[in-house]
């Protein structure tokens, strides 16, 4: 009877000692990405460098986010890759996804299109959006991989159906330009519809493409031009050529050739060559004036945006 009175209390003094730790170790954490999140750095990395030593995967993959963003730390991708692998050997999905990609783009490891891939699917076997994502593009460009536009569509439904835009706008293309599935430029227009509600640009683009082409819609100048604008505004370059020359050809919108020198030149300062083209034509037929207002607004959008 004492014997097992004893295994008792010896039992519990041991939980108590485990959860003690455990709330240790939890508001350590907790300490840790408070002050991350307010960028109070030096901070961070003081709660996470000692649980990350002790193997506490989230500090570890937090040490891994500062060396490779210069966060209170100098940047040094060798030791982001090292904490982002002992976090992400232990299943850590956003862990696996910082590390592929550090092998994607050869950063503080040698480039290794297949090791990046076999990181980003098992970071998307748990749900990582983000890594979902570039599973689809790695399918559907051939990386690391063989060319499978399948594979590529399943992934890219995986992270759109979590809400990724641009996970969204690729899914929505894909089923566009028939890759993969049965072309539907109606379902296309439904994925660049939820990508657009998030305010992503490239959807905005796609979506005035599809109005100003008519496809899965009734063709409609004026709402292309709309979207166009709210893509353009952010800085998309496609849009910001296809504003030009709906303002050069009076589609959708009036004729104004500044406006349309405006879009083009900013489209071409971003490396759009026929964007380039066509703002050197027009430039031949303006007046100075002309000239230099298209000019001064064209800087206007840039200083607006840049600064």
């Amino acid at each position: 009877m004492r014997n097992d009175m004893t295994k008792i209390v010896i039992q519990m003094l041991s939980a108590l000692i485990f959860l003690s730790l455990g709330a240790q170790v939890y508001a350590g954490i907790q300490d840790g990405l408070d002050a991350y999140n307010k960028k109070k750095y030096s901070a961070a990395f003081s709660e996470f460098s000692p649980l990350a030593d002790k193997g506490n995967a989230i500090a570890q993959f937090h040490l891994g986010q500062m060396y490779s963003k210069a966060q209170g730390v100098a940047q040094d991708y060798k030791l982001a890759a090292e904490w982002y692998r002992k976090a992400a050997d232990q299943n850590n999905a956003d862990a696996q996804f910082a590390l592929g990609s550090l092998y994607a783009d050869g950063k503080g490891v040698d480039k290794d299109q297949k090791i990046a891939l076999g990181l980003f699917l098992k970071a998307g076997e748990q749900g990582h959006a983000r890594a979902q994502f570039n599973l689809g593009v790695m399918h559907s460009q051939g990386e690391g991989t063989s060319k499978n536009e399948k594979e590529a569509l399943q992934w890219y439904t995986k992270a759109a159906d979590q809400g990724l835009a641009k996970a969204q706008v690729n899914l929505g293309l894909m089923i566009q330009k028939g890759q993969g599935t049965a072309q539907d430029y109606k379902a296309a227009m439904g994925w660049y519809e939820k990508s657009a509600a998030q305010n992503y640009a490239k959807a905005q683009y796609h979506i005035g493409h599809m109005f100003e082409e008519g496809l899965g819609v009734d063709k409609d100048f004026v709402a292309a031009v709309a979207w166009y604008t709210k893509a353009a505004e952010q800085g998309d370059v496609l849009a910001q050529f296809r504003l030009g020359l709906s303002y050069a050809k009076s589609q959708g919108v009036s004729v104004d050739v500044i406006l349309a020198y405006k879009w083009f030149s900013l489209a071409a300062a971003a490396g759009d060559v026929k964007a380039q083209i066509y703002a050197e034509e027009l430039e031949k037929g303006l007046t100075f004036q002309q000239l230099t207002a298209g000019r001064a607004q064209a800087l206007i959008w840039k200083n607006r945006h840049n600064g």
